[in-house]
């Protein structure tokens, strides 16, 4: 038998101490790096909106009918401003559109002039913004949906009717009518006339009102709503309790199909991740964030949270998880 040589043992034994360290420095970051980071908000009642700005670094936070600008990097407060707001949409060309506590009408605010622009008649929030900033209000009038178009200064650019199928009805108690990102589809759900049951989804260009095609009912499980579009408009999110489904906004095809009891209707995202997406959604019985992988429906990570998240906003980069409660804002790492 052959005898190792004692230099040879020497440099196995720094090769072994070499690379303990690096393993417990990886097993370590892989533990911690889905623990979250609290921001050190100070708060005498319930925290209103958080939103990203374009940045990436910036998250917006309402707070005691102010707005506070935090640096997610650092954990530092950057500035506050004075709208006396609990709830806002992020505009393009940093602007913000926001209802005023007490007033009948919504105001526009440029982040950087820090001051209001312009004032809109509106007494709520628009329902969509597109990206050239046309302000999109939907609502039900006579069974037909109604669309406004608006500008930033509340001038009413095109108004349209779209028209249920026949035999079917829209129903204003029903508000799960998500448009793609790009604006150029809209889902809208339809009842059955003569007993009120869904029908299907209608799908449509808010554009020109033209319906593109329908996806009855029967092809996605009862309780099942349309939730939102994958950030690249391509994907349409419709989900209910115990699973969900991911179907191509062009067509209404099935892509995958989860069956996960923890999958509830509200707070689902689909996540950008490079190349792939993610589905992000939040159980309120086991308070947990879970996120699964859509293009296999595997479930990648369940990450513990605390109770009561009434918002979650995801930074543009897709690298980080703002998740907010009444009185805390905490932010993870997806990357």
């Amino acid at each position: 038998m052959s005898r190792v040589s004692p230099r040879l043992k020497r440099h196995a034994l720094i090769a072994l101490l070499c690379a303990v360290p690096l393993l417990l420095f990886a097993v370590i970051r892989e533990t911690y790096k889905w623990q979250p980071r609290t921001l050190p908000i100070s708060t005498f009642g319930i925290l209103g909106q958080i939103s990203w700005v374009p940045d990436g670094k910036t998250l917006l936070v309402a707070v005691d009918d102010k707005l506070q600008f935090w640096d997610t990097t650092r954990f530092q407060l950057i500035r506050t401003a004075d709208v006396s707001t609990d709830y806002f949409t992020l505009l393009r060309d940093y602007k913000l559109l926001y209802k005023r506590k007490g007033w009948t009408c919504c105001f526009v605010w440029d982040l950087q002039k820090q001051k209001d622009v312009s004032n809109l008649d509106m007494d709520d929030l628009a329902d969509f913004v597109s990206k050239d900033n046309q302000i999109i209000k939907n609502q039900i009038i006579n069974g037909n949906l109604e669309l406004k178009f608006l500008d930033l200064h509340g001038h009413l650019l095109k108004n349209l009717i779209i028209k249920p199928r026949p035999g079917t009805e829209f129903n204003k108690n029903f508000y799960n009518w998500p448009f793609s990102p790009d604006a150029s589809i809209g889902v809208i759900q339809a009842f059955n006339e003569a007993n009120g049951k869904l029908a299907g989804l209608m799908f449509f260009n808010p554009h020109d009102a033209k319906p593109l095609f329908f996806l009855p009912q029967f092809a996605f499980p009862i309780g099942y709503v349309p939730s939102c579009f994958s950030p690249d408009s391509k994907t349409l999110l419709i989900c209910g309790d115990g699973g969900c489904q991911l179907r191509d906004a062009q067509t209404g095809r099935l892509k995958v199909s989860i069956k996960d009891v923890r999958i509830k209707t509200d707070l689902h995202l689909l996540l950008p991740n490079g190349n792939k997406n993610w589905l992000l959604g939040y159980s309120d019985v086991l308070n947990s964030i879970f996120v699964w992988d859509t293009a296999t429906g595997k479930l990648l990570r369940e990450i513990k949270a605390d109770p009561n998240i009434h918002d979650i906003a995801l930074s543009p980069d897709g690298s980080t998880l703002a998740v907010k409660t009444p009185n805390s804002v905490k932010l993870y790492r997806m990357r």
